[in-house]
């Protein structure tokens, strides 16, 4: 599998971050898309938007992003993590291993031109103070949306 990489860099002071979008070509089956974060080390939290820039309906499994609570429950592999000037704070195992099993219900939908909006809360990977009391913090995201009901070609022989 192709693991891309969005990176968000933080300084002290700024407000929202800068995205740096994959090299690489997209797999067939990636949408394409967006990912703006701001952080709010008042609130103990990064925001964010993942914004669809495809003409199709792009797809999020609803373990991969954060719940109404800033809470994400697949967790580990990479999805997110924070690195500072000193360590990475990875995010926490995951809380939940399967808890849908690949129906339509199983998703988040963004239209065309849409976007969804949230927050992951620094607890999700470790000691929130801990983290806000760094100078400088990078969000790392490996998070990229599928279209959906994405199906690979036919051969034809």
């Amino acid at each position: 599998m192709v693991k891309l990489l969005a990176y968000v860099i933080v300084f002290v002071g700024a407000t929202v971050y800068a995205v740096d979008q994959p090299e690489q070509p997209l797999p067939a089956w990636a949408g394409k898309f967006r990912l703006e974060v701001a952080d709010e080390p008042e609130n103990l939290r990064f925001l964010l938007v993942l914004v669809s820039e495809d003409r199709r309906d792009v797809c999020l499994e609803h373990g991969a992003w954060p719940d109404r609570d800033g809470k994400i429950e697949t967790g580990g592999d990479g999805l997110f993590s924070v690195i500072t000037e000193r360590e990475t704070f990875k995010l926490h195992e995951p809380r939940l291993y399967a808890d849908c099993w690949g129906g339509p219900e199983c998703f988040i939908h963004v239209k065309p031109g849409e976007s969804l909006k949230g927050f992951i809360l620094y607890s999700e990977f470790g000691d929130p103070q801990t983290i806000r009391s760094r100078a400088k913090r990078v969000l790392k995201s490996e998070l990229v949306p599928s279209i959906c009901g994405w199906k690979p070609a036919e051969k034809h022989q």
